[in-house]
């Protein structure tokens, strides 16, 4: 919740920061501030890092985008983060590789891998058919809507930057002598890796298909 709440002021904050100047390099230094300075600031706090980022980067990305930026600074600032995005989910995929190589692997980890995407996939559907049937109550919706948006649960850096940041040493099981560090970054990997190779590469063919329902399909 503090994460949370602390992206929400930063991004506030830096809403009215980057819309008070008309500078295309300021704009651009400011936006690096945020996920740099402001992580650093977050660690002080002690509030989750990962988590105020992502709140902070949905209110720049959406409404100082529309509203605080210059016309001009769009398409610089696309590029740029763009091609830093590209960059970094690299470096990150990278350092969790080269993390997972480090691990002494047990038979639990192997177990651990197969039961994570089903469990992950559970709860994504558990949680998307609540809000279904919620907001189906006011409006209608596609019943494929509920398939796509569980299967489109894409995952990625988020996660991995997540489980990085966990201290190592901070949980471990006695009995076993294994750090639940290890066993979170097994976990991680392996959603993330069928998230990228198996959800990725068939979600389109099923959004292809429920634009191909007729109407009275759709219902049944």
């Amino acid at each position: 919740m503090g994460g949370i709440l602390y992206g929400f002021v930063l991004g506030l904050l830096f809403h009215f920061l980057i819309s008070s100047t008309d500078d295309h390099s300021m704009e651009l230094l400011l936006t690096l501030t945020i996920p740099t300075a402001g992580y650093v600031f977050a660690e002080v706090l002690e509030v989750s890092g990962p988590l105020a980022m992502v709140v902070s980067g949905i209110m720049i990305g959406n409404w100082t985008r529309q509203k605080g930026f210059s016309k001009e600074s769009h398409q610089n600032l696309d590029h740029f983060w763009e091609l830093i995005d590209e960059f970094l989910n690299g470096v990150l995929f990278l350092l969790i590789g080269m993390s997972m190589l480090l691990f002494e692997f047990h038979k639990e980890d192997w177990v651990l891998m197969v039961l994570a995407v089903p469990l992950v996939l559970t709860a994504r559907f558990l949680s998307v058919r609540g809000t279904y049937i919620g907001f189906n109550r006011f409006r209608k919706y596609n019943p494929m809507s509920v398939k796509i948006l569980t299967w489109g649960g894409l995952r990625g850096g988020l996660a991995l930057a997540m489980a990085l940041s966990i201290p190592t040493g901070i949980m471990v099981i006695p009995e076993k002598n294994i750090d639940v560090k290890e066993l979170i970054m097994v976990m991680t990997y392996s959603v993330v890796m069928f998230s990228i190779l198996i959800q990725g590469m068939t979600i389109t063919p099923m959004i292809e298909k429920a634009k191909t329902l007729e109407p009275e399909e759709e219902e049944k």
